[in-house]
C-alpha cells in the first residue's frame, strides 16, 4: 500500500485552462492479459484522481478506507473505468497522455501519448467498453475517439473551439456532447454520422455536463452561474437555471429526481429537483469543490474539494455531509468500479 503525504494548496478558481506546471515523459504499449480482481474490493472502489501528486487513489467505497494507490501521468485530471470493471484511464493534462491502469493489479500498466493534440481532459467510455472518448485542449482541440482493445485513435472530431473540456455520451450513444470552456458553448456531434452537427450557446464557462438517466435531457454547468437544460432529441436549450458560487461541475442521481451542482468558489454544491427544475438546499463542502460521484445505489455522492484535499460524503437521503476522506494533493476527477 501507498500512503502519500497531503499538502494544502491553493487554486486560481478564474483560470479556465486549469493547468499546472511540469513535464512527464509518456509511452504506449503492453499486454492486454486479464487476472480476476482482488476479493478485498468487492464493495467497489472510489479512484480519485490527485492532480498534484500525479496519483490515482482507490477508495473502499464503503468503509472509506484507502485501498492503494498507483503513479499516473503528470497533473491527471478526469477519471474513467470500462464497463466490465476490468481498466480504468486517467486523461493526463500536462502529461499529454493518458494512464491505463489493470484493475485487477490496481497499478498504471502503460500511457497512451497524446502530445500531437494536446492537454488531454474529458473521459468518456462507451457502454459495450469498446471505444473511449478524450478531449483535448491544445495543439488540436478535438474530441477524440480510441479503440480500447489497441489504444488506436480511430476518429478525431475537431470542435472548432477553445477549451473543450469535457465530453458526455447520449443513453443511445449515437450522440457526443462536448462542453468548451473557453468559447462558452457546447459542441454537438452526431457519432454516426461522424461530424459536428450544432453548436449550442450554453454560457461563458462552460464546463460541467452529465445526461439524464432517462437519456431525455443533458445538464450542463458554466462557470458564469447557469445550468443549461438541453433535449436531446431536438438537441435544443428548453431552460436556463440560476447557480451562484462558480458552478463547474454537474451528477444526476441514478433515479433521476436529483442533480448534484458543485461550486467552487461557493464551496457548496446546489441540490436540484430535476422536474421542477428548482434548488431545493444548498450544502455547504470543504474548499474547492469540483468532482461529484454519486454511488451507484444511490445512497452517497462524494465530493472532491480540490482546496482543501478531501472528499466529503454526502448522505443523499438526508442531503447532509456526514464524513470526509483524505485524498492525495488536488482530488478533481472520481471514477467508480
Amino acid at each position: 500500500m501507498k500512503r502519500l503525504s497531503l499538502l494544502l494548496i491553493v487554486l486560481t478558481a478564474s483560470a479556465w485552462s486549469c493547468t499546472n506546471p511540469g513535464s512527464r515523459s509518456s509511452s504506449t504499449g503492453g499486454d492486454t492479459t486479464r487476472t480476476a480482481a482482488p476479493s478485498n474490493t468487492d464493495a467497489g472502489l472510489l479512484l480519485v484522481a490527485n492532480k498534484l501528486d500525479n496519483t490515482l487513489y482507490f477508495i473502499n467505497a464503503e468503509t472509506l478506507e484507502l485501498v492503494d494507490s498507483t503513479t499516473t501521468g503528470e497533473d491527471p485530471h478526469e477519471a474513467v473505468v470500462t464497463p466490465d470493471g476490468n481498466w480504468a484511464y486517467t486523461a493526463n493534462m500536462n502529461g499529454n497522455s493518458l494512464s491505463v491502469i489493470d484493475m485487477a493489479t490496481l497499478e498504471e500498466v502503460r500511457r497512451i501519448d497524446l502530445a500531437e493534440f494536446g492537454k488531454p481532459h474529458g473521459l468518456a467510455v462507451s457502454g459495450n467498453g469498446e471505444k473511449l472518448y478524450v478531449t483535448t485542449e491544445g495543439s488540436r482541440v478535438a474530441v477524440l475517439e480510441i479503440e480500447v482493445s489497441t489504444d488506436s485513435i480511430l476518429r478525431v472530431f475537431e470542435t472548432g473551439q477553445q477549451g473543450t473540456h469535457m465530453v458526455a455520451l447520449s443513453k443511445d450513444e449515437r450522440t457526443a456532447y462536448a462542453p468548451n470552456l473557453g468559447s462558452g458553448n457546447t459542441t454537438v456531434i452526431d457519432l454516426e454520422a461522424g461530424e459536428v452537427v450544432k453548436t449550442l450557446a450554453t454560457g461563458d464557462g462552460t464546463e460541467g455536463i452529465d445526461v439524464h438517466p432517462n437519456g431525455g435531457e443533458v445538464w450542463i454547468t458554466a462557470r458564469s452561474g447557469s445550468v443549461a437544460v438541453v433535449n436531446t432529441e431536438t438537441n435544443e436549450i428548453e431552460a436556463t437555471l440560476p447557480a451562484d458560487g462558480l458552478p463547474i461541475r454537474v451528477k444526476f442521481t441514478p433515479d433521476g429526481k436529483h442533480a448534484l451542482v458543485s461550486c467552487l468558489q461557493g464551496r457548496k454544491v446546489i441540490v436540484f429537483d430535476v422536474a421542477d427544475r428548482k434548488a431545493i438546499k444548498e450544502i455547504e463542502t470543504g474548499a474547492g469543490p469540483v468532482g461529484v460521484l454519486v454511488r451507484p445505489d444511490g445512497e452517497v455522492a462524494f465530493i472532491a474539494n480540490t482546496e482543501d484535499d478531501i472528499i466529503s460524503v454526502l448522505d443523499l437521503n438526508t442531503l447532509e455531509i456526514t464524513g470526509s476522506i483524505p485524498a492525495g494533493n488536488t482530488p478533481d476527477g472520481m471514477a467508480f468500479r
